[in-house]
């Protein structure tokens, strides 16, 4: 059992005339502490279990994590995917969800029914000719939507208190643990960037997570930074109140150096763990339509150190159409291509890339045409001397 600091003990201060034990007279006497050994608490600890991994080391149970970006990155669509696949109880490529199935509420405060409707519907004509949605996803039935009934508090009432009381109280009628906030911007009628602005929201954001047991993933923007920048904390729109109170971060950006459908995640804050995925171990993953109707995420087949480091996901390409390369150039890079592909069929297109120095685009158009004919290609050996003197 804990020893308590005791305010007894405290003596008046040399230059107040008020003594603390004054302040506390005739009031509820409360510990604003406990004390244990370090030893005790690691005990303790070893008592409680272990917080699961829901979405690998980017999301642990019982945390306030910030999922944040630039605007069109994919935010929302990579948080809703993650937020079905807590509620269906599975994994993502290797992401371990270590928890059950279970219940998750994700407050979309950002598109309406209809928009909703258009990222995960297939649109058609009816017979009169208008446009309507069919051949809808399927989500798990665990997973709940929330939107707004009403976009102002009752008179008199703080909107940010209230908008958090609506918030347990929604959960908790929904049997939900999990609680996406897409987005945290919505949440106040200020903006975010001043501490004063911030504080309100976190402190019941923390409350949720700490006092009533919740999961809490928040969403939020950045302001507009550069291409070729790495996302730190300090874009974090903010972040002198998320980012220094929330348990973790993480980010997803544009891999430019790869163009679509590639994107990068990146840890830049982690309690519960070591950062795994850090600047110079980012995790790269593709958005593309997964399932009929749904846009998701894989992760990306490994590229060993091609694409490990942020760095080398902010290098633009040149427009693939606006690329020119000369004859000479194209020839060898096919000739490359083919000594390749001969010895791995299925080698990527990113380590073609590497190896022929065009863009990973050419190199499987490059790929195709010579898997197409090979024999043309096996009667040349050097690049540099063969295809200068024959024409190809």
């Amino acid at each position: 059992m804990g020893a308590s600091l005791n305010l007894d003990r405290i003596t008046k201060d040399k230059d107040s005339t008020q003594s603390v034990d004054s302040v506390t007279e005739g009031a509820v006497k409360r510990k604003a502490f406990n004390v244990w050994s370090a030893n005790q608490v690691l005990a303790d600890a070893a008592k409680q279990p272990i917080p699961n991994m829901l979405f690998s080391e980017f999301i642990f149970e019982g945390e306030l994590t910030t999922l944040y970006a630039p605007t069109n990155r994919g935010k929302s669509f990579l948080a809703l995917h993650i937020a079905h696949l807590i509620a269906s109880g599975k994994s993502l490529d290797g992401l371990e969800n270590e928890a059950p199935p279970q219940k998750v509420i994700f407050f979309d405060l950002e598109l309406s029914k209809l928009q909703f409707g258009a990222r995960y519907s297939e649109e058609y004509k009816d017979a009169k000719g208008k446009r309507a949605y069919k051949n809808q996803f399927k989500f798990h039935e665990n997973l709940m939507i929330a939107k707004f009934a009403a976009s102002t508090p009752p008179k008199g009432v703080d909107q940010v208190v209230w908008y958090f009381s609506q918030i347990k109280e929604t959960a908790e009628e929904c049997g939900a643990k999990i609680i996406f906030l897409d987005n945290i911007s919505w949440l106040s009628g200020k903006g975010l960037e001043k501490m004063e602005d911030a504080k309100k929201l976190i402190e019941r954001l923390l409350k949720l997570v700490k006092q009533n047991g919740y999961t809490i993933i928040v969403l939020a923007h950045t302001p507009k930074i550069g291409d070729n920048t790495p996302i730190t904390m300090r874009d974090l729109a903010g972040s002198a109140g998320l980012g220094n109170f929330c348990d973790a971060a993480f980010i997803i950006n544009e891999s430019w150096s790869q163009g679509k459908p590639y994107k990068y995640l990146k840890q830049n804050k982690c309690r519960s763990a070591i950062k795994v995925y850090d600047e110079s171990n980012v995790l790269t993953v593709m958005m593309e339509q997964i399932e009929p109707n749904f846009v998701g995420f894989r992760v990306a087949p490994d590229s060993g150190d091609e694409y490990k480091y942020e760095a080398q996901h902010l290098h633009k390409h040149e427009i693939l159409n606006t690329v020119k390369y000369s004859e000479q150039q194209v020839a060898e890079a096919k000739l490359l291509i083919h000594k390749a592909v001969k010895d791995d069929p299925d080698i990527s297109g990113r380590k073609l890339e590497m190896l022929s120095g065009v863009c990973h685009t050419t190199a499987l158009k490059y790929k195709k045409e010579v898997q197409a004919d090979p024999q043309l290609w096996d009667g040349f050996s050097n690049p540099k001397t063969d295809l200068n003197e024959n024409s190809i």
